[in-house]
């Protein structure tokens, strides 16, 4: 696991590109925090997240944490291209 930040100011048009060329080839999956109020985690309120959060390739509905393997991908000797789509609870 690794942590890569990118701030806010980096998004154009409701839309963020990040581009990693110093990744490995292997077996990925991201998820993705906008870290609102910069504490490093996951806030909560009633058991509920308050922040919004996604993962790779897959749009979470669940109440609970998704398994890896509902968003992982692997990572190859072609450009991967993820879709994320995240949400608020």
């Amino acid at each position: 696991m690794f942590i890569r930040k990118t701030p806010k100011k980096e998004v154009r048009n409701n839309a963020l590109t990040i581009t990693y060329s110093d990744l490995e080839l292997g077996l990925y999956g991201l998820a993705i925090l906008d870290d609102e109020n910069a504490n490093d985690k996951m806030d909560y309120g009633l058991m509920l997240p308050k922040e919004w959060f996604s993962f790779s390739d897959y749009y979470h509905t669940g109440m609970t944490r998704p398994k890896f393997d509902r968003f992982d991908f692997i990572l190859g000797t072609v450009v991967k291209t993820v879709s994320i789509k995240g949400r608020y609870l």
